[in-house]
């Protein structure tokens, strides 16, 4: 298996947004489902992404049923709370 079959890109790459590649439009994916989800746009991923069993996926899934979006602003939230954790933990 390879570990980057478990990256999961939120918004897909093919949509060659501008923040496709930020660590906050990342998320870890069992590669059974990440293979699955294709390119599917994000609120079509949420439910999967509750079933993960991953706290921080199951929170982007979270995140995306409440809002209804998952757009540039979403992924600029998470980056920055991604890298506040990072900074607490490993200071």
């Amino acid at each position: 298996m390879r570990n980057s079959r478990s990256i999961e890109h939120i918004t897909p790459e093919s949509d060659a947004a501008s923040h496709t590649h930020e660590v906050g439009n990342l998320t870890m994916q069992p590669p059974r489902f990440n293979s699955s989800l294709q390119a599917n746009p994000p609120t079509s991923k949420a439910e999967t992404y509750l079933t993960s069993g991953l706290l921080g996926t199951m929170a982007v899934g979270l995140s995306i049923q409440r809002d209804g979006v998952w757009d540039e602003n979403s992924v600029r939230e998470r980056t920055l709370r991604i890298h506040d954790f990072a900074l607490q933990e490993w200071k």
